[in-house]
């Protein structure tokens, strides 16, 4: 399975501009006048990437392919602890309105949504390598000058 990968770039204190696949969005990092950030958090973030992930799978499953969707929502909910921080928990609620659902197409799709590769990700915990370099960048504007 191929990986993914992900640039970003911190933009004048007040944004992050990431780019995947050569499409770009910009998530607002400044402070709004409740205290918090004007964009999404990074744990909203997190619950993003869970929601479109699980409910991808679940609208690509072949179990739905001939059914006709009226509605599909999502509510998620991370519980947060501190020292250090961190979600503790991860709540995924799905709301599927399609014509002939029934209790055996809630449990293959339950399996289904289980089975998304964020959520997966995130149950395996998987390895986060962070390597940091920093840049004197006083020196090369010295030698400009």
């Amino acid at each position: 399975m191929p990986g993914a990968h992900v640039e970003a770039e911190f933009q004048d204190r007040k944004r992050i501009q990431f780019v995947a696949r050569e499409r770009a969005s910009v998530n607002v990092r400044v402070e709004s006048a409740d205290g918090g950030p004007l964009g999404y958090s990074s744990f909203e973030l997190l619950l993003i990437a869970l929601a479109n992930c699980t409910m991808g799978v679940v609208m690509n499953h072949e179990s739905l392919k001939d059914r006709r969707v009226r509605g599909f929502t999502a509510s998620l909910d991370a519980e947060m602890a501190s020292a250090p921080a961190r979600a503790t928990k991860l709540s995924v609620r799905l709301d599927l309105d399609v014509e002939g659902g029934d209790s055996r197409l809630e449990q293959t799709l339950q399996r289904v949504a289980e089975a998304c590769p964020v959520g997966n990700t995130l149950r395996a915990t998987p390895e986060v390598a962070v390597q940091l370099l920093v840049h004197d960048s006083s020196s090369a504007h010295a030698a400009a000058d």
